[in-house]
């Protein structure tokens, strides 16, 4: 399991690491293919960073930023027989539970089809179960 570090994970060939303010100026070669999420990236994510909207993480796997994730907080609102088959007791009176969604996932285009869309999301799972103690539901 991964190592985590603050603001960061890493695990052999990859680290998940949370952009720091700074960083936002280099993403202007960020290119998914995606002309929507390469503008979020490029020119919206620091606005929603300073807003609290989201916490961008950069994903690089062998040494090369290969993805970016966006991730917000929200909340579910589970109904009581939901509540009471998946969570712990402690928890079952609550109607609604934080949650972390993914808010924008971008893979580099250059490398589309390897498999790094589905390495990001397990490293934000062994993230979430690192800092939380709990699995991610996913």
């Amino acid at each position: 399991m991964g190592q985590s570090v603050r603001n960061s994970v890493v695990d052999g060939n990859w680290e998940l690491r949370q952009l720091e303010t700074c960083d936002y100026d280099e993403l202007h070669y960020f290119d998914c293919g995606n002309e929507d999420l390469n503008e979020f990236f490029q020119k919206d994510a620091l606005e929603y960073k300073q807003e609290l909207l989201v916490e961008t993480y950069c994903f690089t796997f062998k040494g090369i930023p290969a993805a970016l994730i966006s991730l917000r907080n929200d909340s579910l609102e589970l109904d009581r027989k939901v509540r009471e088959k998946i969570l712990p007791d402690s928890m079952v009176r609550y109607r609604t539970i934080p949650a972390v969604k993914i808010a924008r996932l971008g893979v580099r285009m250059d490398i589309h089809r390897i498999g790094i869309g589905s390495s990001l999301l397990n490293s934000a799972s062994v993230s979430f179960s690192l800092r939380t103690g709990l699995d991610a539901a996913w």
